[in-house]
């Protein structure tokens, strides 16, 4: 066992590290602020969608968002977060400042933003991203290793259907262990099914 290991939080980034490793993309702590960002931008752009119009949005400023909504979130992203909440010591504040900061640099005005994590609470924020981060973890990684293990059931499945043993233990043996079990259960009364 290495030292790593020995100092991993869980078992999940210990002893099963190799098997996990993969879902750092969507579950991680870098993965979590780049949810909250994309919520955080969403919330934005909806205050300035037709329906509201509580914000104007022009330009870079408006594009950067639509960009981070779509995922294209700069690579520095979690770590510059990380680096303001060493002084905010708030995980969601730490993102409405980086935000403010990568809008200012777009020439957004003062009004949009004010409007940042309007109204908002940071529970608002974490819940929207947990559940972004679960819907991640459902479509990326759940569902496919299900349809691969289907797939990989299926096709053994194919290959053992004409083998003597398969027959035995999937049709054969079944049948005959309810029969033998409804047979001695019948002196006494009970029924089985």
């Amino acid at each position: 066992m290495s030292l790593d290991q020995l100092h991993a939080i869980s078992a999940l980034d210990g002893r099963y590290h190799n098997q996990t490793s993969g879902m750092g993309d969507v579950v991680s702590e870098g993965a979590l602020i780049n949810y909250r960002i994309q919520v955080e931008a969403s919330w934005l752009l909806y205050m300035a969608s037709p329906k509201l119009k509580i914000l104007r949005l022009e330009g870079a400023g408006e594009a950067f968002l639509k960009d981070i909504i779509n995922g294209a979130i700069p690579d520095s992203a979690a770590s510059e977060v990380k680096e303001l909440e060493k002084k905010t010591n708030h995980d969601v504040k730490a993102v409405e400042y980086w935000l403010r900061a990568e809008l200012l640099k777009r020439g957004a005005s003062n009004h949009v933003l004010a409007h940042i994590h309007f109204a908002c609470t940071s529970e608002d924020i974490n819940n929207l991203a947990y559940a972004m981060m679960l819907r991640d973890v459902r479509d990326k990684i759940l569902k496919p290793s299900v349809e691969e293990l289907v797939t990989k059931i299926k096709s053994f499945a194919l290959l053992q259907q004409n083998r003597e043993w398969f027959q035995e233990l999937t049709v054969r043996l079944p049948l005959r262990r309810l029969w033998e079990r409804n047979w001695l259960c019948l002196p006494t009364g009970l029924i089985v099914s």
